[in-house]
């Protein structure tokens, strides 16, 4: 009993800082209709007054279900998610690893490095959470100061031992990782009946 303590507490040493324990992610998406999107979503959306066509899905994760609308406006792509109800939960942005500052992309590889032996960054977004006038303030790009939380998420293939996956990886305002997940692919190559 003393020895399993004792490696318990050695492993959570070694670990310090990095997340042991990596979820599954499994995610599933589909196009919604209009008539299938709540109004208070439809609402927030439409007052964003985006110039380009939304396209709206449901979402169906580990984590539950959401709705969300995606944009691309002015060459930026744009994921708002919501609660099935409307409720507004974030706002995502892509971003090109060329047009993240320097030392967010150091602190990146840094925490990268702890984890995989090999890897690289496949997609970076910039999330964001607040208010719901906050993040409509952030998506009309109006300089207008309001709080809010400001977290990336990455796909990333890596390599740990033998094995290559893919993980989405949520880092916090401090750099610092908050969240790993394998993401689980669909097997298309099995029919379903």
């Amino acid at each position: 009993m003393r020895q399993k303590l004792f490696i318990l507490l050695a492993w959570g040493f070694l670990f310090e800082g990095i997340p042991v324990h990596a979820q599954i992610k499994y995610e599933r998406e589909y196009k919604l209709n209009l008539s299938e999107v709540p109004p208070m979503a439809r609402s927030f959306v439409d007052s964003c007054k985006f110039s380009s066509k939304i396209k709206w899905y449901k979402e169906e994760s580990e984590a539950g279900n959401s709705v969300e609308a995606k944009v691309r406006e002015a060459g930026i792509l744009f994921s708002i998610e919501f609660g099935t109800g409307g409720e507004i939960q974030d706002v995502e942005v892509d971003i090109k690893l060329q047009k993240i500052d320097p030392n967010t992309r150091k602190a990146f590889e840094e925490e990268l490095e702890k984890i995989f032996k090999k890897y690289r960054i496949q997609r970076i977004q910039v999330q964001w959470t607040g208010s719901r006038k906050s993040l409509l303030y952030l998506i009309r790009n109006e300089n207008i100061v309001l709080r809010k939380t400001r977290k990336y998420e990455l796909i990333v293939k890596g390599k740990k031992e033998k094995s290559h996956a893919l993980y989405e990886i949520l880092f916090d305002e401090q750099l610092k990782i908050e969240r790993i997940a394998k993401i689980k692919t669909r097997n298309t190559d099995n029919m379903d009946f």
